[in-house]
């Protein structure tokens, strides 16, 4: 089966005391198209005080699973210019965005399950301006995983990773990466919460109080 659909345009909502219309006039040039869209996350990501959006998809969700790119909407001005972040075609399901190395710009971690040679999971570090590089170091290599989320859980002003998604799968265990400012998320730095059926809670350092494994 060779046919593959080209997805549905981005659509933007202006928002007028509650009443949302759908506006075609702020993409400069034609909306980008995504196939199986999942998640879009919101950022300053070249600090011109205005806020671009990044749209995670997956492609047509049938073999050979071809993936797909993943578009950021640049704005200024009140528009929006499309730009291609440095990466594969790949089952995005969940980036999200926040400072991991604290040096005031916004980074963007991406989750990816497909395996070597596809895709895994991996950083993309901002310059400050929006232009991004890959950085596969500062996820453990063994990191593939649906859903990311950043969050300073135990509030030392470090962002703290969270992966899950899928947790039948083989090593997909929501876990947490816990944050030191330079970025590197280590295993050895880490709790994987287990026991789905019931609530985790922690204090501290990520000490759970029901079924974990802290590593």
């Amino acid at each position: 089966m060779n046919w593959q659909p080209v997805g549905d345009p981005v659509g933007y909502y202006g928002n007028k005391q509650g009443s949302f219309t759908k506006n075609k006039t702020v993409f400069v040039g034609a909306a980008p198209q995504v196939v199986h869209g999942r998640k879009a996350i919101l950022g300053d990501f070249d600090n011109n005080g205005w806020l671009d959006v990044v749209i995670a998809g997956h492609g047509y969700d049938f073999k050979p699973f071809r993936g797909q790119g993943m578009p950021i909407l640049m704005k200024d001005q009140g528009k929006f210019t499309t730009k291609g972040l440095p990466v594969r075609p790949g089952f995005y399901h969940s980036p999200c965005a926040g400072d991991i190395d604290n040096d005031g710009d916004v980074d963007i971690p991406v989750t990816d399950w497909f395996k070597n040679p596809r895709g895994v999971s991996r950083f993309l570090i901002n310059d400050g301006r929006g232009n991004f590089a890959v950085d596969f170091s500062l996820l453990p290599p063994d990191v593939v995983h649906r859903t990311s989320e950043l969050y300073d859980l135990n509030r030392d002003g470090y962002l703290d990773l969270i992966l899950a998604g899928h947790e039948m799968d083989p090593g997909q265990e929501t876990i947490i990466l816990s944050g030191n400012g330079t970025g590197k998320y280590r295993r050895e730095q880490s709790t994987v919460l287990r026991g789905p059926a019931e609530p985790c809670h922690s204090s501290g350092r990520f000490t759970p109080t029901c079924p974990a494994e802290s590593v």
